[in-house]
């Protein structure tokens, strides 16, 4: 008898296992995103969406609707930086913080074709990772005077998450004393020229070039054309052709 309920039951409909996926965002500071359930199809009558902020302790509930009721709940929280689209389900946060930065969570119920209760359908688990705009890096030379080794030090404020690599025109270098430093051991002429200093994160990505001089007649051989190009130029402005960079003019060997 017993065996025969237990088989009974297993026979029965059963609901369809929970839909789950995850995937992880990167936004920047004071921008917006948009996070989506697990589809991206319509939303379709009598289903139910519920957004929630995971931590450990307890589930923050951000959102909640009923579709195709016209009212949504909203957590007092997000209610001035949340926008709802009825239609997918999905959330837009705007204007984001730092403190933003979680893991957030969109669930969709239906109706059981068994219970006729609602049961969980769907949940999609997002990582969110908010990030600030990298600012300019800046370039210092060490020493500041040739010498049988230069350094080039690529200096970013930020630090987290970060990409710097050196490039000369399109080719990238590899000459590096850990990633942020260029290194030049007994310098010669062929190193002149500009070198730029690359950094990226997930939301952003700035450079910075700077022209090296390694031999002052080949200063001399630049200023030389330029006042002949332009004799009217100042001197100080000649040397504001060269942004981001400091010139030493070496005595020449003869």
């Amino acid at each position: 008898m017993l065996l025969t309920a237990a088989l009974l039951l297993l026979l029965a409909p059963q609901d369809s296992p929970v839909l789950t996926s995850n995937e992880t965002i990167f936004a920047s500071l004071d921008s917006s995103v948009t996070m989506n359930p697990y589809y991206n199809e319509y939303l379709e009558s009598n289903e139910k969406v519920n957004w929630f902020y995971i931590i450990p302790e307890k589930n923050t509930v951000i959102l909640r609707y009923s579709s195709p009721e016209t009212r949504i709940l909203i957590n007092i929280f997000y209610k001035r930086r949340l926008k709802f689209d009825k239609r997918t389900g999905s959330i837009k946060l705007q204007h984001l913080e730092m403190t933003d930065s979680g893991i957030y969570e969109g669930q969709i119920q239906k109706v059981s074709n068994i219970t006729e209760r609602f049961h969980l359908y769907s949940a999609n688990t997002i990582y969110l990772e908010i990030e600030k705009l990298l600012s300019l890096p800046l370039i210092i030379q060490d020493p500041i005077y040739v010498t049988n080794v230069v350094k080039l030090n690529c200096i970013i404020k930020e630090n987290k998450h970060i990409n710097i690599w050196w490039t000369r025109g399109d080719k990238i270098i590899n000459n590096t004393d850990y990633e942020n430093t260029l290194v030049f051991n007994n310098p010669k002429i062929s190193h002149c020229g500009w070198y730029t200093c690359n950094v990226k994160n997930q939301v952003s990505q700035r450079n910075r070039s700077y022209f090296l001089i390694v031999d002052g007649r080949f200063v001399n051989l630049i200023l030389y054309s330029v006042i002949r190009q332009w004799p009217d130029m100042a001197q100080s402005n000649i040397l504001g052709m060269f942004p981001y960079s400091t010139h030493f003019w070496l005595p020449s060997s003869k």
